[in-house]
């Protein structure tokens, strides 16, 4: 589940782990950070990708608020992040 996460409102982010939990024997999670609260260089490429683009996503999860997330949904997720870039990406790997 690759950039997917920014796309859905946070309201549905649980019930969409816990689903996919449900139904898969491997799980890896990648979201972008949140922008805003990212580096100049990640702020831009949002910038780019909302105005050229035309991407809608909008609903994006910081470090802490994703973390919570996995921990909240019960999945043994190993959780981390890489620096690209674009900005910081956050991944959640969880093996069944």
């Amino acid at each position: 589940c690759k950039n997917t996460l920014h796309h859905i409102p946070k309201e549905f982010h649980y019930a969409i782990i816990k689903y996919l939990l449900k139904i898969s024997k491997q799980l890896l999670i990648v979201d972008i950070e949140d922008p805003r609260r990212s580096c100049m260089k990640a702020k831009l490429w949002n910038l780019y990708y909302k105005v050229f683009l035309r991407d809608a996503g909008e609903f994006f999860l910081d470090r802490r608020d994703f973390e919570d997330l996995m921990i909240k949904s019960g999945g043994n997720f190993k959780i981390g992040s890489v620096e690209t870039f674009k900005g910081t990406y956050l991944y959640a790997h969880c093996i069944r």
